[in-house]
Parts: C-alpha cells; sequence; structure tokens
C-alpha cells in the first residue's frame, strides 16, 4: 500500500488517511502499540463494556510482565498476572472481562462508580454473583489494588435482590444508606409489578421517577395502573425525582424515615 495512506497513530501503528479517529480506534492503537499481551482495562474496559457511570477517559490499558513501554496519550498499567480467563474482545478490541474489569475499576475510580457499574453488569448478565466471587476469590488477595472495594459492595449486596436499572435508582439507594437507613430491597416484585426499592416487612415502596422512563403516554397509564394494583396490595408508595435524590438528599431521608417510624413504633 502507498504509504501517503496510511497516517502514523504510534511509532509502530498506522491508521489509513482520510478516515476518521474515534475512540475505540484510538483504543484499538494503543492496545497495539504496547505489544503483544497488551488489553483495554480499568476505565477503558468499562466504556468498551458500556459499564453505567464510567466516564470516557484517555485510553487505558493493561500489559503483563515487567517490561514497561509508554504508549503516548494512553495509561499503561502493568500486571503479574493476566489469565486467558480475564481476558475477551468486543468490537475488535481486546478487553479484560467485565468481571476483571469491576475488579480493576475500583483501583482508579470511587465507589460509587463501581457500585452503578457492578449493578449495570447484574441487570444486563455480564456477570453473576458466583463469577465475581471467584474472581475475588483468585486475584483478591492481600495488596491487590482495587479488589477491597469490589468485595465490599458484593459483601453487602443481597444476592437475592435485583439490580437496579438507572443511574438514579443507585444515587437513591445511596442518598438512603448515607443517611443511616436500611438498605432497600432493590427491583421488588408485588402482584407481579416491580418496585425501583422496597421495604417488603412494613409494605413501603420507594420509586426513582425519570423522564426518561416515565415520561409516554403508555408510561403514565403503567403508572397508574401500577399504582393501583400497589394500593389493592396495602402498599404506600413514596416517589422522589432526580432533583431531590441530588439537591435535597435529607429531604428524602426524611421523608422514608418518618414511614418507617411509624410502621416501626419505637
Amino acid at each position: 500500500m502507498d504509504a501517503r495512506w496510511l497516517v502514523p497513530v504510534h511509532r509502530t501503528v498506522y491508521r489509513l488517511a482520510g478516515g476518521r479517529s474515534s475512540p475505540e480506534q484510538t483504543l484499538l492503537a494503543a492496545c497495539l502499540a504496547a505489544g503483544p499481551g497488551a488489553v483495554a482495562s480499568h476505565r477503558s474496559a468499562g466504556t468498551v463494556w458500556g459499564l453505567r457511570g464510567v466516564e470516557e477517559q484517555p485510553a487505558e490499558i493493561i500489559v503483563v510482565g515487567d517490561r514497561h513501554r509508554r504508549v503516548a496519550g494512553a495509561v499503561v498499567h502493568r500486571t503479574d498476572d493476566l489469565d486467558p480467563v480475564d481476558v475477551s474482545q468486543r468490537r475488535g478490541i481486546p478487553v479484560t472481562t467485565p468481571a476483571r474489569t469491576l475488579l480493576d475499576l475500583g483501583a482508579v475510580a470511587a465507589a460509587s462508580v463501581v457500585e452503578s457499574a457492578l449493578e449495570d453488569a447484574l441487570m444486563r448478565r455480564l456477570v453473576t454473583f458466583e463469577h465475581l466471587g471467584r474472581t475475588l476469590a483468585r486475584l483478591g488477595g492481600p495488596g491487590r489494588s482495587g479488589a477491597g472495594v469490589l468485595r465490599t459492595l458484593v459483601e453487602e449486596r443481597a444476592p437475592a435482590t435485583g439490580p437496579t436499572q438507572s443511574v438514579l435508582e443507585d444515587e437513591l439507594v445511596r442518598v438512603l444508606r448515607r443517611g443511616g437507613l436500611p438498605d432497600p430491597v432493590r427491583q421488588y416484585e408485588v402482584g407481579g409489578v416491580k418496585l425501583d426499592a422496597a421495604y417488603p416487612q412494613v409494605r413501603l415502596g420507594i420509586e426513582a421517577d425519570s423522564r426518561i422512563w416515565h415520561g409516554g403516554r403508555l408510561d403514565v397509564q403503567r403508572n397508574s395502573d401500577k399504582a393501583n394494583l400497589l394500593l389493592a396490595h396495602g402498599w404506600r408508595v413514596l416517589h422522589f425525582t432526580l432533583s431531590d435524590v441530588r439537591r435535597r438528599p435529607a429531604y428524602v431521608v426524611d421523608a422514608v424515615a418518618q414511614e418507617l417510624v411509624v410502621a416501626w413504633p419505637a
């Protein structure tokens, strides 16, 4: 091929001239430049898998062994172990598996980001609790950066409860937790419908209302039917918006706490 058709990206990596560059192309080029066995990891792997709450970052890759190769514009992590079971491929990009990605995320991202990514991975069935447990047992020994964050999230979360389905639900659960209230059961089913969160012992439901998910005419009808069904089953339901959760967390905590106090008098 005529060299004029090639544009250097790294010392040994080129792309076709005239083609539009993309984050995925940049990430793949970084993996190729880092040498055999290099794969997308950490936050870049999170964005490749489309995990909720993980924001686009400069290319982030992982290499095995003690070789230290700099890749312009990329963050390079080194590891002593990257088993074949921890490597996958998505849209042509070599990438750590969702379980390994969640473990590595704890080393570079806030626990809240890891929690949202975990919920999303569970909802989409990219991981299971059994798989996460095996990954932690194999890789989560003392000194493993990031493992503690994932281990805590897995140990605190009841496997029987359903995963959240939006960032708003993630934030709602965290607000209640920070307010000193017990974690509600997520995605709790009553009479064939699901509540975003619930305290089943006292039949108290909590809904995270978002225009994105509840704005259409059919959604309004479904929500009306749902409210009537829950009332018929003896449930009280509190509704909170994104503005409530982010701008009035104390109001959210107080409203839920008052309902719990009524149901569980001293």
